[in-house]
């Protein structure tokens, strides 16, 4: 896990590969003695072989970039008042048992 976040640090351009080579040498064996000397040409063959993330690059037109300032909306225009019609339903009833009679208006 600790080896990997060498890895990560190196594709994301936190580190240099050698020194994330460096690390992984002490993590693995802190006295160096034991680890035979291919293992120690692997990890710096695998961390030199690592894609990079790329890397964000600023462009320099010589042009001054100037601070607009902030967009203030402008006046709304007012639009032309439509007649608008509600329909009203009107439901009537001569008596409680009697048929509704249903009548409809435009106001």
């Amino acid at each position: 896990m600790v080896l990997e976040r060498l890895f990560v640090k190196v594709r994301d351009r936190e580190i240099g590969p050698e020194e994330a080579t460096h690390r992984a040498l002490d993590i693995l064996d802190p006295t160096r003695a034991e680890l035979p000397p291919e293992t120690h040409r692997e990890i710096s063959a695998a961390l030199k072989s690592l894609e990079l993330n790329p890397e964000q690059l600023s462009l320099d037109l010589g042009i001054e970039q100037e601070s607009a300032p902030p967009s203030v909306p402008g006046p709304r225009r007012e639009r032309p008042m439509t007649a608008v019609q509600h329909l009203l339903v009107v439901i009537e009833r001569e008596r409680k048992r009697s048929k509704p009679q249903f009548r409809k208006e435009y106001r």
